[in-house]
């Protein structure tokens, strides 16, 4: 909930947190099953990769809602000599 209020923009957040905590909730609950099944058709290393591959996805899905911050604006050095000159 931590990443989920840190993205939240501030027009609609109650709604934005309840769907991060449905999604969240989801991938609690699908995640045990996803790696029963396909233990049990294809073996461990291949469910090892498909939560890998998940995990992969969703990060690149989560990238999308992180706040993306503006770069500091580099000082003028001209002006920071002209306040240094007249003090």
């Amino acid at each position: 909930m931590t990443l989920g209020a840190d993205a939240a923009p501030e027009f609609g957040r109650p709604q934005f947190l309840a769907g991060w905590r449905v999604l969240s909730d989801s991938g609690q609950m699908l995640g045990p099953v996803v790696i029963s099944v396909v233990t049990a058709l294809a073996g461990l290393a291949p469910a090892a990769v498909v939560i890998g591959a998940l995990g992969i996805v969703g990060g690149g899905w989560m990238a999308r809602w992180v706040p993306r911050t503006e770069p500091v604006a580099e000082f003028d050095t001209e002006l920071d000599t002209e306040l240094e000159t007249e003090q």
